[in-house]
């Protein structure tokens, strides 16, 4: 746990020290800079660490056997369920670049706030119950895991309705608090809360 910690604190702190000293020698490089090096750095951490408890960190393959061969046959629908998931975006922007100059930025706009729930609940969740449901479904307690998985679509749809409806009601108002400054006009707004209501729903 100290191992992650550290090694996730390094790779942002590496990031904002550059950007904050190097910036006016760098320029926008800094950015790039401290992203590498923080995730060289937190590789290195997590390697010593992964050393000390004594994890192997090169990998040995030993053949296949009936476990890896299972999830080979999982992987496929994992990579199809990825590709379709990465697409959905591609292919939004897509149609928006068919439609009047401006309606890619706008379909930006409008998923942005959108899209931060999502990310920090469904980040937030996955990093908590994966171990937990890889251990229930490991000793094949299936009730537990039928349970485990009523209960979180009771915590997701109890969070994330009231904050979709309240994206969707206060859209103009959060548009406007966000980004009404300089090119960003009064019928930018109008466009950008329809499209985060739509997003919302």
């Amino acid at each position: 746990l100290a191992a992650g910690c550290v090694a996730l604190g390094l790779f942002p702190l590496t990031i904002i020290g550059l950007v904050l000293t190097a910036q006016d020698v760098l320029g926008p490089f800094a950015l790039a800079l401290g992203t590498l090096i923080g995730a060289g750095l937190e590789t290195v951490v997590l390697g010593v660490f992964g050393r000390m408890l004594g994890i192997r960190l090169r990998p040995v393959w030993k053949g296949s056997t009936a476990r890896t061969s299972e999830v080979f046959r999982q992987y496929f629908p994992l990579v199809v369920g990825s590709v379709l998931m990465i697409g959905a975006p591609l292919i939004d922007q897509a149609m928006a670049s068919s439609l009047p100059t401006g309606s890619v930025a706008t379909l930006n706009y409008g998923s942005r706030v959108v899209s931060l729930p999502l990310i920090l609940a469904s980040t937030g969740l996955a990093t908590a119950l994966f171990p937990y449901a890889s251990d229930l479904i490991a000793r094949r307690k299936w009730e537990d895991v039928q349970r485990l998985l009523r209960h979180t679509l009771i915590i997701v749809f109890t969070l994330l309705v009231p904050v979709s409806l309240a994206l969707s009601v206060f859209a103009e108002p959060l548009v406007q608090i966000l980004f009404l400054r300089g090119a960003f006009t009064a019928d930018d707004v109008e466009r950008v809360a329809t499209v985060q209501r739509l997003y919302s729903l």
